[in-house]
Protein backbone atom coordinates (compact mmCIF):
# COMPACT_ATOMS: atom_id res chain seq x y z
CA UNK A 1 0.00 0.00 0.00
CA UNK A 2 1.72 2.83 -1.29
CA UNK A 3 0.66 6.52 0.66
CA UNK A 4 1.65 9.47 -0.27
CA UNK A 5 2.46 12.34 2.13
CA UNK A 6 2.31 16.23 1.19
CA UNK A 7 4.36 18.18 3.71
CA UNK A 8 4.32 22.50 3.96
CA UNK A 9 6.84 22.25 7.12
CA UNK A 10 10.11 20.29 6.96
CA UNK A 11 9.11 19.38 10.54
CA UNK A 12 6.20 17.14 9.80
CA UNK A 13 7.62 14.60 7.93
CA UNK A 14 9.26 12.97 11.23
CA UNK A 15 5.84 13.34 13.44
CA UNK A 16 4.30 11.44 10.32
CA UNK A 17 7.03 8.69 9.46
CA UNK A 18 6.94 7.64 13.24
CA UNK A 19 3.57 7.56 13.80
CA UNK A 20 3.48 5.36 10.38
CA UNK A 21 6.39 3.45 11.84
CA UNK A 22 4.74 2.42 15.20
CA UNK A 23 0.98 1.89 13.68
CA UNK A 24 0.87 1.16 9.96
CA UNK A 25 4.90 -0.22 9.15
CA UNK A 26 3.59 -2.60 6.45
CA UNK A 27 2.57 0.77 4.22
CA UNK A 28 5.09 2.48 1.69
CA UNK A 29 5.70 6.02 2.03
CA UNK A 30 6.33 8.67 -0.32
CA UNK A 31 7.55 12.35 0.80
CA UNK A 32 6.82 15.66 -1.12
CA UNK A 33 8.00 18.81 0.44
CA UNK A 34 7.23 22.64 -0.34
CA UNK A 35 8.50 24.44 2.11
CA UNK A 36 7.75 27.70 0.66
CA UNK A 37 3.92 27.09 1.06
CA UNK A 38 3.57 28.00 4.40
CA UNK A 39 5.69 31.04 3.89
CA UNK A 40 3.81 32.40 0.98
CA UNK A 41 0.30 31.66 2.46
CA UNK A 42 1.70 34.11 5.62
CA UNK A 43 3.59 37.02 3.00
CA UNK A 44 0.00 36.83 1.04
CA UNK A 45 -2.51 36.39 4.54
CA UNK A 46 -5.16 34.81 2.83
CA UNK A 47 -5.42 31.40 0.08
CA UNK A 48 -5.44 32.53 -3.14
CA UNK A 49 -6.48 30.37 -6.17
CA UNK A 50 -2.91 30.67 -7.00
CA UNK A 51 -2.37 28.57 -3.86
CA UNK A 52 -4.97 25.83 -4.69
CA UNK A 53 -2.86 25.24 -8.14
CA UNK A 54 0.34 24.83 -6.90
CA UNK A 55 -1.61 22.16 -4.65
CA UNK A 56 -3.40 20.35 -7.35
CA UNK A 57 -0.29 20.08 -8.88
CA UNK A 58 1.36 18.13 -6.14
CA UNK A 59 -1.65 16.10 -5.35
CA UNK A 60 -1.67 14.91 -9.04
CA UNK A 61 1.85 14.09 -9.25
CA UNK A 62 1.56 12.03 -6.04
CA UNK A 63 -1.49 10.49 -8.04
CA UNK A 64 0.56 10.30 -10.92
CA UNK A 65 3.26 7.67 -9.15
CA UNK A 66 0.58 5.28 -7.97
CA UNK A 67 -0.45 6.29 -4.62
CA UNK A 68 -3.07 4.35 -3.16
CA UNK A 69 -4.12 7.51 -0.75
CA UNK A 70 -2.84 11.06 -0.14
CA UNK A 71 -1.92 12.87 3.33
CA UNK A 72 -1.68 16.63 3.84
CA UNK A 73 0.10 17.11 6.81
CA UNK A 74 -0.21 20.94 6.12
CA UNK A 75 -2.96 22.22 8.59
CA UNK A 76 -3.62 25.78 7.56
CA UNK A 77 -4.63 25.29 3.71
CA UNK A 78 -7.69 22.95 3.98
CA UNK A 79 -9.91 24.54 1.16
CA UNK A 80 -7.10 24.03 -0.95
CA UNK A 81 -7.09 20.17 0.41
CA UNK A 82 -11.00 19.67 -0.56
CA UNK A 83 -10.25 20.90 -4.10
CA UNK A 84 -7.72 17.95 -4.46
CA UNK A 85 -10.06 15.52 -3.28
CA UNK A 86 -12.77 16.76 -5.46
CA UNK A 87 -10.15 16.66 -8.31
CA UNK A 88 -8.77 12.85 -7.53
CA UNK A 89 -12.38 10.85 -6.16
CA UNK A 90 -12.76 8.84 -5.81
CA UNK A 91 -8.18 8.27 -4.46
CA UNK A 92 -8.82 8.55 -0.82
CA UNK A 93 -7.16 12.22 0.18
CA UNK A 94 -7.27 13.34 3.19
CA UNK A 95 -6.76 16.50 5.16
CA UNK A 96 -4.36 16.65 8.21
CA UNK A 97 -7.12 17.55 10.74
CA UNK A 98 -10.29 15.93 9.74
CA UNK A 99 -9.37 12.41 11.22
CA UNK A 100 -8.60 13.52 14.71
CA UNK A 101 -11.60 16.47 14.59
CA UNK A 102 -13.76 13.12 14.06
CA UNK A 103 -11.94 11.74 16.85
CA UNK A 104 -12.09 14.47 18.90
CA UNK A 105 -16.34 15.03 18.62
CA UNK A 106 -16.99 11.58 19.16
CA UNK A 107 -14.91 11.89 22.74
CA UNK A 108 -15.79 15.04 23.51
CA UNK A 109 -19.58 14.73 22.14
CA UNK A 110 -21.93 16.59 19.88
CA UNK A 111 -22.43 19.15 23.26
CA UNK A 112 -18.99 18.88 24.25
CA UNK A 113 -15.55 21.15 24.84
CA UNK A 114 -12.37 20.90 22.48
CA UNK A 115 -9.05 22.66 23.43
CA UNK A 116 -7.54 22.85 19.99
CA UNK A 117 -3.23 23.92 20.34
CA UNK A 118 -1.82 24.94 17.26
CA UNK A 119 2.11 26.66 17.22
CA UNK A 120 0.96 28.23 13.66
CA UNK A 121 -1.37 31.08 13.96
CA UNK A 122 -3.15 30.95 11.01
CA UNK A 123 -4.29 27.48 11.86
CA UNK A 124 -6.64 29.04 13.90
CA UNK A 125 -8.52 30.81 11.71
CA UNK A 126 -8.49 27.91 9.34
CA UNK A 127 -9.30 24.68 11.27
CA UNK A 128 -12.13 25.98 13.66
CA UNK A 129 -14.80 26.35 11.03
CA UNK A 130 -14.01 22.20 9.70
CA UNK A 131 -15.51 20.82 13.07
CA UNK A 132 -19.59 20.36 12.85
CA UNK A 133 -21.99 22.62 14.47
CA UNK A 134 -22.28 21.70 18.39
CA UNK A 135 -19.01 21.22 20.13
CA UNK A 136 -17.33 24.30 21.33
CA UNK A 137 -13.87 24.65 20.03
CA UNK A 138 -11.24 26.67 22.60
CA UNK A 139 -8.68 28.10 20.35
CA UNK A 140 -5.17 28.21 22.04
CA UNK A 141 -1.84 29.54 20.49
CA UNK A 142 1.28 28.00 21.56
CA UNK A 143 3.47 31.27 20.65
CA UNK A 144 7.06 30.47 21.56
CA UNK A 145 6.80 26.47 20.49
CA UNK A 146 7.74 27.16 16.73
CA UNK A 147 10.58 29.42 17.14
CA UNK A 148 11.66 26.85 19.56
CA UNK A 149 11.45 23.86 17.46
CA UNK A 150 12.83 25.45 14.49
CA UNK A 151 15.89 26.38 16.75
CA UNK A 152 15.90 22.72 17.25
CA UNK A 153 14.96 23.04 21.12
CA UNK A 154 12.61 20.38 21.22
CA UNK A 155 12.05 20.09 24.84
CA UNK A 156 11.82 24.10 24.51
CA UNK A 157 8.62 22.92 22.40
CA UNK A 158 7.25 20.38 24.26
CA UNK A 159 7.08 22.64 27.23
CA UNK A 160 5.46 25.64 25.93
CA UNK A 161 2.85 23.53 24.10
CA UNK A 162 2.37 21.72 27.41
CA UNK A 163 1.83 25.84 29.12
CA UNK A 164 -0.58 26.88 26.39
CA UNK A 165 -2.72 23.48 26.93
CA UNK A 166 -3.12 24.11 30.74
CA UNK A 167 -4.48 27.65 30.54
CA UNK A 168 -7.55 26.16 28.42
CA UNK A 169 -10.78 25.37 31.27
CA UNK A 170 -12.98 22.63 31.22
CA UNK A 171 -12.44 20.47 27.93
CA UNK A 172 -13.24 17.55 27.40
CA UNK A 173 -10.54 16.74 25.11
CA UNK A 174 -6.81 18.37 23.68
CA UNK A 175 -6.55 18.30 19.96
CA UNK A 176 -3.19 19.36 18.87
CA UNK A 177 -3.74 20.67 15.62
CA UNK A 178 -0.15 20.32 13.64
CA UNK A 179 1.48 17.40 12.80
CA UNK A 180 5.12 18.98 14.48
CA UNK A 181 3.15 19.35 17.76
CA UNK A 182 2.80 15.65 17.95
CA UNK A 183 5.91 15.08 19.72
CA UNK A 184 4.18 17.34 22.80
CA UNK A 185 1.18 15.05 23.26
CA UNK A 186 3.02 13.23 26.52
CA UNK A 187 4.02 16.53 28.00
CA UNK A 188 0.86 17.89 27.34
CA UNK A 189 -1.21 14.93 28.60
CA UNK A 190 0.73 14.87 31.97
CA UNK A 191 0.13 19.27 32.35
CA UNK A 192 -3.34 18.53 31.99
CA UNK A 193 -4.71 15.38 32.57
CA UNK A 194 -6.63 15.33 29.79
CA UNK A 195 -7.29 12.58 26.68
CA UNK A 196 -4.71 14.22 23.85
CA UNK A 197 -5.48 13.80 20.46
CA UNK A 198 -2.80 14.36 17.70
CA UNK A 199 -3.14 14.79 13.68
CA UNK A 200 -0.54 11.85 12.78
CA UNK A 201 -1.94 9.00 14.96
CA UNK A 202 -5.48 9.86 14.04
CA UNK A 203 -4.76 10.37 9.53
CA UNK A 204 -2.67 6.67 10.11
CA UNK A 205 -5.82 5.06 11.56
CA UNK A 206 -8.63 6.70 9.27
CA UNK A 207 -5.92 6.07 6.02
CA UNK A 208 -6.14 2.08 7.35
CA UNK A 209 -10.31 2.74 7.73
CA UNK A 210 -10.44 3.41 4.19
CA UNK A 211 -7.68 1.40 2.45
CA UNK A 212 -7.50 -2.32 4.74
CA UNK A 213 -9.85 -4.89 4.46
CA UNK A 214 -11.81 -4.85 8.11
CA UNK A 215 -9.74 -7.45 9.61
CA UNK A 216 -6.41 -6.41 8.42
CA UNK A 217 -7.59 -2.64 9.85
CA UNK A 218 -8.47 -4.22 12.87
CA UNK A 219 -5.31 -6.49 12.96
CA UNK A 220 -2.94 -2.77 12.10
CA UNK A 221 -4.93 -1.27 14.98
CA UNK A 222 -2.99 -3.88 17.89
CA UNK A 223 -0.15 -1.48 17.40
CA UNK A 224 -2.00 1.23 19.61
CA UNK A 225 -1.92 0.62 23.09
CA UNK A 226 -5.48 -0.48 23.33
CA UNK A 227 -8.22 -1.29 21.70
CA UNK A 228 -10.98 1.32 20.86
CA UNK A 229 -13.95 1.86 23.53
CA UNK A 230 -16.44 1.91 21.23
CA UNK A 231 -15.31 -1.90 20.44
CA UNK A 232 -17.90 -5.10 21.28
CA UNK A 233 -16.33 -6.84 24.90
CA UNK A 234 -15.65 -10.20 22.43
CA UNK A 235 -13.83 -7.63 19.52
CA UNK A 236 -11.86 -6.48 22.45
CA UNK A 237 -11.01 -9.66 23.70
CA UNK A 238 -9.75 -11.06 20.28
CA UNK A 239 -7.94 -7.48 20.03
CA UNK A 240 -5.93 -8.32 23.16
CA UNK A 241 -5.69 -11.79 22.44
CA UNK A 242 -3.89 -10.60 19.47
CA UNK A 243 -1.91 -7.94 22.02
CA UNK A 244 -0.36 -11.40 23.42
CA UNK A 245 -3.04 -10.30 26.40
CA UNK A 246 -4.27 -13.86 27.21
CA UNK A 247 -5.70 -12.56 30.71
CA UNK A 248 -7.13 -9.43 29.23
CA UNK A 249 -8.89 -11.19 26.44
CA UNK A 250 -10.52 -13.74 28.75
CA UNK A 251 -11.64 -11.16 31.17
CA UNK A 252 -13.71 -9.45 28.08
CA UNK A 253 -14.58 -12.74 27.02
CA UNK A 254 -15.87 -13.57 30.01
CA UNK A 255 -17.75 -10.61 30.72
CA UNK A 256 -19.84 -11.56 27.21
CA UNK A 257 -22.52 -14.25 28.25
CA UNK A 258 -23.89 -14.50 24.20
CA UNK A 259 -22.89 -16.26 21.53
CA UNK A 260 -20.34 -14.53 19.50
CA UNK A 261 -19.07 -14.06 23.56
CA UNK A 262 -18.65 -17.40 24.12
CA UNK A 263 -17.16 -18.48 21.31
CA UNK A 264 -14.34 -16.04 21.60
CA UNK A 265 -14.27 -17.52 25.15
CA UNK A 266 -14.06 -20.96 23.98
CA UNK A 267 -11.45 -19.69 21.36
CA UNK A 268 -9.53 -18.41 24.50
CA UNK A 269 -9.26 -21.80 26.21
CA UNK A 270 -8.30 -23.72 23.34
CA UNK A 271 -5.49 -21.99 22.84
CA UNK A 272 -4.72 -21.87 26.23
CA UNK A 273 -4.66 -24.84 26.00
CA UNK A 274 -7.66 -26.12 27.83
CA UNK A 275 -9.90 -28.71 25.72
CA UNK A 276 -11.99 -29.12 28.19
CA UNK A 277 -13.06 -25.68 28.97
CA UNK A 278 -12.53 -25.38 25.29
CA UNK A 279 -15.78 -27.79 24.44
CA UNK A 280 -17.60 -26.22 27.70
CA UNK A 281 -17.79 -22.72 26.04
CA UNK A 282 -18.23 -24.51 22.20
CA UNK A 283 -21.44 -25.89 23.63
CA UNK A 284 -22.18 -22.40 24.92
CA UNK A 285 -21.77 -20.82 21.39
CA UNK A 286 -23.77 -23.94 20.31
CA UNK A 287 -21.06 -24.57 17.27
CA UNK A 288 -18.87 -27.66 17.13
CA UNK A 289 -14.94 -26.92 18.33
CA UNK A 290 -12.91 -25.99 15.80
CA UNK A 291 -10.36 -27.77 13.81
CA UNK A 292 -8.55 -25.08 11.47
CA UNK A 293 -5.08 -23.42 12.99
CA UNK A 294 -5.94 -20.71 15.88
CA UNK A 295 -5.38 -17.93 12.97
CA UNK A 296 -8.30 -18.78 10.97
CA UNK A 297 -10.23 -19.09 13.94
CA UNK A 298 -9.56 -15.58 15.11
CA UNK A 299 -9.64 -14.26 11.64
CA UNK A 300 -13.18 -15.81 11.29
CA UNK A 301 -14.14 -14.27 14.38
CA UNK A 302 -13.09 -11.22 14.18
CA UNK A 303 -14.57 -10.99 10.44
CA UNK A 304 -18.05 -12.36 11.96
CA UNK A 305 -18.26 -9.58 14.80
CA UNK A 306 -17.05 -6.57 12.20
CA UNK A 307 -20.49 -7.56 9.98
CA UNK A 308 -22.99 -7.34 12.99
Amino acid sequence: MRIALIHALRLSVAPTAEAFARLWPAATLMNLLDDSLSADLARDGALTAAMTGRFLTLARYAAGTGADGILFTCSAFGPCIEACAKALAPLPVLKPNEAMIEAAVAHAGPNGRIGLVASFGPTLASMPPEFPAGPTIVPCLAAEALEALDRGDTQAHDQAVARAAVAIKDCDVIALAQFSLARAADAVAAATGKPVLTTPDSAVRKLQRLLLTPTASFRASVRQSGPDAALSLPLQALWWDAKGDWAKAHDCAQADPGTLGSAVHAYLHRKEPDPANARYWYGRAGRPPATGSLDEEWQALVTALLAR
